[in-house]
């Protein structure tokens, strides 16, 4: 008996050094991995070829052997102990994440780089060459797939409670996957559609609408200044300007609205060029504003596009700041000048929108003319994106089918099927341009899990007004609808697909709230009025089928970003 237990002893002495060997091997592995990929990106980035691929062979060796470290059945049953399962676990599945995109995301991105340069894809005297971009479209595509799959495995770690090194070495592993996913999909999808949709096949017209999210829409803010944009073989020209005002209104709607959109958003929907984008549906805006521009002027139009301030200041953060009758606009005031500034410098509406649209053609000119790293300036773009203040509709079924699976194409339903996301939208009801004095905090919690799960979500508003109620008439609104100073707001509460609205309450306490079924979503609105200094609140309770994902919130990407806090997650 003896020896059988000094056998074991033995034998549980010789596993633990064997895999603390394996742990060391595995951690010098990834150490000398991260040196790799950091020379293959430089190396890259320098165009040489050659010591790319050495250094990429170098990173698949050594992430192969991290791999293969852990990877044995001895550390699976390791990952399942209650002091150091969680660790494991993380460590195993994080060296087999990285694995993956050296063996197949990096390979791809490499491929894709043999057929274009990325100096070569910049807007070069304005134009961009398109036969690159058709040749690198499949590599670029697999690689933002690959990507995208690392970016969902890495995400799906659990950083909370692993030692703080681990933890540490997991989040930034996470920060780079989803930054690198969102960027590698940007440039995949110019890759599929910049050749045929900057007129590489024919000449196309565009509409740019330039938001104004000072005066909040769904989508951000009306569409005050509009410009014409002219594509043909790569080359993207600037050919006239006009406002909401210019295309004037309609007796009746342009196209026919259903029931919701008429009981959520009222027939000026359909009617006024600066209430499309009360839809929080691109796709159906751009539909609209199409309709009435080529009602008004007779011109053929083959898709939409629409920036706010935002987008343009993160544009000149790459580009370089601009001179206009503003003052001059930089990658740190741009905001502040175009939604605050200009409302007490210029009190004339009609010089207001000429600022507006000079600032939008100066922006664009720089952009178009840009000399300097794409790179850069592909990476704003799709921040940008990701922050919904870029989106883009084609008339050309084919690109929109492609555009609707993305967050440049910002469809009301979440293209990714069964997905819990909420949506949270603002509507200024007075005509005002105070949304830079609203506060928005949106908390979503999960409330139960079984047969049905539920969950609640609260809207949290507050006003930031001065409290004197100070400010000029351009900026307070239409008169008579509300006093001098206070926010009048709509909110419009979606459900995720499947769900269904089953509570409500309110700070003021009332428990009213408009539903209708919008393009089969759960849809429910109410206004609320504050004064300068007042904070008001609403809470729905939500429930439909389980759900395994974590929750998300889509929400109107105003003046002041909003505090989003998702707390928890699925039922699993």
């Amino acid at each position: 008996m003896v020896r059988v237990v000094l056998g074991l002893v033995v034998l549980v002495v010789l596993l633990a050094g064997f895999m603390a060997w394996q742990a060391f091997s595995a951690y010098r592995s990834a150490q000398q991995a991260n040196t790799a990929i950091g020379d293959f990106r430089v190396r890259l980035l320098d165009r040489d070829v050659p010591g790319a691929k050495k250094a990429l062979s170098r990173a698949q060796d050594e992430t192969g052997n991290a791999r293969a470290a852990l990877g044995g059945p001895l550390w699976g049953a390791a990952s399942t102990l209650p002091s150091i399962g969680d660790d494991v676990d993380a460590a195993r599945r994080l060296t087999a994440t990285t694995d993956d995109v050296t063996h197949g995301a990096l390979p791809a991105v490499m491929t894709a780089l043999s057929y274009v340069d990325p100096a070569d894809i910049g807007l070069q005297g304005g134009r961009v060459d398109l036969a690159p971009l058709r040749e690198a479209s499949g590599q670029l595509t697999r690689a933002a797939v690959l990507l995208d799959d690392a970016d969902q495995d890495a995400a799906a770690i659990r950083a909370e409670g692993l030692t703080p090194a681990l933890r540490d070495r997991v989040v930034d592993t996470q920060d780079l996957l989803g930054r690198s996913s969102r960027l590698a999909r940007t440039v995949s999808l110019a890759g599929r559609l910049l050749p045929d949709m900057l007129g590489g096949s024919g000449r196309r017209t565009y509409l740019l609408l330039a938001q104004n999210t000072a005066e909040q829409r769904s989508l951000g803010g009306i569409p005050g200044a509009i410009a014409v944009l002219r594509a043909e073989d790569g080359r993207l020209e600037l050919v006239r300007q006009a406002t909401a005002g210019d295309v004037g209104e309609f007796e009746r709607p342009v196209l026919p609205l259903s029931m919701a959109e008429e009981g959520l958003y009222g027939p000026g929907l359909g009617r006024f060029p600066a209430n499309v984008t009360d839809s929080p549906d691109f796709p159906r805006a751009a539909e609209l504003i199409t309709e009435m521009w080529q009602r008004r002027f007779g011109e053929t139009i083959d898709g939409v596009a629409a920036v706010d301030p935002w987008a343009l200041q993160l544009l000149l953060g790459a580009v370089g700041p601009v001179n206009t009758d503003a003052g001059r606009l930089t990658g740190r005031n741009a905001v502040q000048k175009l939604l605050v500034d200009v409302y007490r410098d210029v009190p004339d509406p009609d010089q207001q929108n000429e600022v507006f649209a000079q600032a939008a053609r100066r922006v664009f000119d720089r952009v178009r003319t840009f000399p300097g790293d794409p790179a850069a300036l592909t990476a704003v773009l799709a921040e940008g994106v990701e922050q919904r203040r870029i989106m883009v509709w084609s008339a050309r079924r084919k690109e929109e089918s492609i555009l609707e699976d993305t967050e440049l194409g910002q469809t009301l339903r979440d293209p990714t099927p069964d997905s819990p996301r909420f949506g949270v939208y603002l509507h200024d009801r007075i005509g005002s341009k105070t949304s830079s004095y609203q506060r928005v905090r949106i908390t979503t919690e999960p409330a139960s899990c079984g047969t049905t799960t539920s969950a609640t979500m609260k809207v949290q508003l507050r006003s930031a007004a001065p409290l004197n109620r100070d400010l000029p008439p351009s900026v307070t609104g239409i008169v008579g609808r509300s006093r001098p100073g206070d926010l009048r707001i709509q909110v419009v509460a979606y459900a995720p697909p499947g769900w269904a609205i089953t509570g409500v309450r309110a700070s003021d306490g009332r428990r009213d709230l408009i539903t209708y079924k919008h393009d089969g979503l759960q849809a429910g609105t109410r206004d609320f009025t504050l004064a300068p200094g007042q904070t008001k609140s609403l809470t729905l309770t939500m429930a439909g089928q389980p759900i395994s994902s974590d929750f998300a919130v889509r929400y109107t990407p105003g003046t002041k970003p909003a505090n989003v806090r998702v707390e928890g997650s699925g039922c699993s």
